[in-house]
């Protein structure tokens, strides 16, 4: 079968996941929580064993909706500028939207 290619796929968008989300952490903690990049990581994980595609297009999904939230939440000036908006918030539905397309 090909399990293995699976694993080390999932394996290596779960680090990549990691590796980019701590990077966003370590620029500015305030934005983006430890917790999260965490949460990236298993994100990466479960959605590399589903497939390249289903990784890019699920934390491209996740961070598109994120922007526009807090875009239009700026706009109508319910949420200040400085505010944060969890990402965690986005990145959950976005994994499992692309586990039930592309599983």
């Amino acid at each position: 079968g090909d399990d293995p290619e699976r694993f080390f796929r999932a394996a290596v968008i779960a680090v990549g996941a990691w590796i980019a989300l701590h990077v966003l952490h370590l620029l500015y903690p305030p934005g983006l929580e430890r917790n999260e990049v965490l949460l990236g990581s298993f994100a990466g994980l479960t959605l590399g064993w589903v497939g390249w595609t289903a990784a890019a297009v699920g934390f491209a999904v996740a961070f598109a909706a994120l922007g526009v939230v807090a875009g239009v939440l700026i706009a109508r000036r319910s949420m200040r500028p400085e505010a944060m908006v969890p990402f965690g918030l986005f990145l959950t539905p976005a994994v499992l939207a692309m586990v039930l397309i592309f599983a």
